[in-house]
């Protein structure tokens, strides 16, 4: 613990930089995005070197959180506290990088801006940017590898860890998303929900949620403070789809009764899907001191460091850039109707294929129903004034 805490001592405050620090230690800094000011912590271990490539770890902290309260408010040498995540780092040359999300005139409290599904509390500020902003930015001064880019985060910074390793699916090997959702409700009157897009290239993804959390409810429904959630099971087929994995195919291990780890292993391009389910964990980022028998601060990086991205084999024939700024399709999967959004543009036609590459069918609508089809995934192509956009399609 001592050798964390000593790097504690180097931190001195916000300030801009033209540069990166590389010196081992904590530095906390701001940039500009979006003509807005946005800060975040960059933790550099010991053993950092310009000569070598390290691994590199986006966490998101959750929503009314901010750096303060995740990181330096929950530490506990004694038993075990969010220290253990920078000592698991350290031991492991990986550099931690826990971005800061602004106050949302709105909610009246930070938030991560997850698509502006949720419009009575969306955040207005471009976040998804902000972290492709910092990714360019530490790749110029520090020596990042590139293959090997993660995500983490809890609550509201799970969800945007969903969206994030989603949209930005070319950037990112491997993701952590705790007591997080893939899915917004459209609004507290219409709970129906909004799913976020499937990644366009495979990302390896641990899902962990508590059997006794309020907030995120395990099995889905309304929540403790009456909006929708996404159930545990919603959030595993929703990667087990994104990363066109077997979904016959997978193992389950118990420790005891209090924790059970499902993984399916045969997906595309050597990716995973693992799901850790704590029967008495509730709201929180499990630290080793909380009880609940499983410590995020280890096993998120060790999970994380077994994967690593060494090209982007797209799944759908789509950029990362149309995806992130223009077209939306939801409820996807989708037991029926289709609703298709494009940003700006006139949509002019959309068709449907199978996987094969067979065409089944042409909509003239936006709105449309697959509810005849069979099961399966699908290929959805549509037209615009400007461009042509290529989905994944889940018909449930």
């Amino acid at each position: 613990m001592k050798k964390i805490l000593l790097l504690v001592l180097i931190l001195t405050g916000f300030n801009s930089f033209a540069q990166i620090p590389s010196s081992p230690g904590f530095h906390l800094l701001t940039m500009a995005h979006d003509s807005v000011s946005r800060e975040f912590l960059v933790i550099v271990p010991n053993s950092y070197s310009a000569s070598t490539d390290a691994p590199l770890m986006f966490c998101f902290h959750g929503g009314t959180q901010d750096i303060q309260s995740f990181v330096f408010s929950q530490i506990d040498t004694i038993n075990g506290g969010r220290e253990e995540l920078w000592e698991t780092a350290d031991s492991n040359g990986m550099i931690l990088v826990f971005p800061q999300a602004l106050v949302n005139n709105i909610s009246g409290a930070t938030l991560w801006n997850d698509k502006d599904l949720f419009p009575q509390v969306a955040s207005p500020y471009d976040d998804l940017g902000f972290v492709l902003h910092m990714i360019d930015t530490l790749s110029q001064d520090l020596s990042i590898d590139t293959t090997r880019i993660y995500a983490s985060g809890f609550s509201n910074g799970a969800d945007f860890t969903n969206l994030v390793s989603s949209q930005l699916s070319c950037k990112f090997a491997a993701a952590a998303a705790i007591a997080g959702r893939t899915a917004n409700p459209v609004s507290q009157i219409d709970t129906s929900m909004v799913f976020y897009p499937l990644p366009t290239s495979p990302v390896s993804m641990m899902i962990v949620r508590g059997k006794r959390d309020n907030d995120v409810t395990y099995n889905g429904g309304i929540n403790s403070g009456g909006t929708n959630t996404t159930s545990v099971f919603d959030d595993m087929y929703f990667w087990v789809a994104g990363n066109a994995c077997d979904n016959n195919l997978f193992n389950t291990t118990n420790m005891g009764d209090t924790v059970q780890i499902r993984r399916f292993y045969q997906c595309a391009f050597g990716t995973e899907v693992k799901v850790v389910s704590l029967k008495f964990m509730d709201h929180r980022w499990p630290d080793a001191n909380d009880g609940f028998y499983w410590n995020a601060n280890k096993e998120v990086i060790n999970f994380c460091l077994q994967h690593s991205k060494n090209n982007c084999s797209a799944v759908q024939g789509i950029s990362e850039n149309e995806l992130l700024h223009n077209i939306s399709i939801f409820p996807n999967p989708t037991s029926g109707d289709i609703h298709i959004n494009v940003i700006g543009q006139h949509v002019k036609s959309i068709k449907l294929y199978n996987l094969a590459g067979e065409f089944l069918k042409e909509y003239s609508s936006s709105y449309f129903s697959i509810a005849n089809l069979p099961g399966g995934i699908y290929i959805v192509q549509t037209e615009t004034d400007k461009s042509i956009f290529t989905n994944k399609l889940i018909k449930q």
